[in-house]
């Protein structure tokens, strides 16, 4: 549930509520909060309001000031936890120019700007997705990423898993300019004596978010090396690949959403709310799949091509696709692949 703070009161409080602390919150007014003002989902449809009779006592203040508990990159759980918050420091590799504005699935545009940090626990970076407010002055203090790698910190992060393995601020995160603690301390050290071994990570990292015209092609072993615990989010990578044996029925042609591509029962062209990717309005078009098996040297792996790709892989668009698998024209289907 949301509290909102108004004016002095930001300032006031600054030093009263801190992130993981618990509290004994009275007389402060609760109302009802519509549904479209909400942040995101975990949130719950109540706003809490800080008044002048408000009452606010840590239940534990003999405990001393409330501290980040920092974590190594590599310990943070891989598998979902959606109630996880967790306290990370790293070093700085990189910061998005500017913010980027995404479009929620209420239609609400939110902007959104990515940091790239690492730590001594594991070889590559992680990256943050900085949200909202965040995305402002805090990310504007650490962009001057491309001149000294600083190191910072960063509280009451969610884990995402949606583009590989990264990081998503919350209402709670806090971006700390200047950590302190032994880790804090160790990395500054770290960053003193191996300037080279992030200067490599850096470049990594700039590969992939400023692609030269070169297309690098890698093989299927190496590819397989890639997981979502090292891949950097946005990375492409060039095979040079042969399929020995295409099985046509494995080519999934059907109606579905025109954003997400979930299988409807609609006529082309309806119009529709999709309940799937939340979207109010989108339209039934054809979509296509393909799952295959390419081979090179150095081995096999499996392969699904989504709408866009089976058009160019197969030189026909979804419409014509999905016309000869309704009609089962077997001589048509026997000339996709040729």
């Amino acid at each position: 549930m949301r509290c909102a703070l108004f004016g002095d009161q930001i300032h006031a409080y600054e030093d009263v509520l801190k992130p993981t602390g618990q509290y004994e919150i009275s007389k402060a007014p609760i109302t009802y909060m519509d549904e479209q003002y909400k942040i995101n989902l975990e949130e719950l449809p109540y706003q809490m309001t800080i008044g002048h009779q408000t009452i606010v006592q840590r239940l534990n203040p003999e405990a001393g000031p409330i501290e980040p508990k920092y974590q190594p990159l590599s310990t943070l759980p891989r598998s979902p936890d959606p109630n996880g918050r967790f306290d990370i420091v790293g070093v700085v590799l990189f910061v998005e120019d500017a913010p980027r504005i995404i479009s929620n699935i209420r239609g609400r545009d939110s902007p959104v700007r990515e940091i790239s940090v690492t730590d001594t626990s594991q070889d590559h970076a992680m990256t943050i997705s900085a949200w909202n407010d965040l995305t402002g002055k805090p990310c504007d203090a650490i962009s001057n990423w491309a001149e000294r790698f600083n190191v910072v910190g960063f509280t009451a992060l969610k884990t995402r898993h949606t583009r590989g393995f990264t990081l998503n601020t919350t209402m709670s995160t806090r971006i700390i300019m200047n950590p302190k603690g032994e880790r804090a301390d160790m990395l500054r050290e770290w960053v003193k004596l191996y300037q080279h071994v992030f200067l490599d990570r850096q470049e990594k990292i700039l590969n992939v978010r400023y692609p030269s015209a070169e297309k690098k092609v890698v093989t299927i072993a190496e590819l397989r090396s890639k997981k979502a615990s090292n891949a950097i989010p946005d990375e492409v990578a060039w095979i040079r690949v042969t399929i020995p044996d295409p099985d046509l029925q494995r080519v999934n042609a059907y109606i579905g959403c025109l954003g997400c591509g979930k299988r409807t029962h609609l006529p082309i062209g309806t119009r529709f709310p999709c309940i799937s990717c939340k979207k109010a309005e989108t339209t039934a078009a054809y979509r296509v799949t393909f799952k295959f098996d390419a081979a090179d040297e150095s081995g096999t792996m499996s392969f699904t091509t989504f709408n866009d790709d089976t058009e160019k892989l197969f030189r026909k668009p979804a419409s014509e696709i999905w016309n000869i698998k309704s009609t089962g024209n077997l001589e048509a289907m026997n000339s996709v692949l040729l």
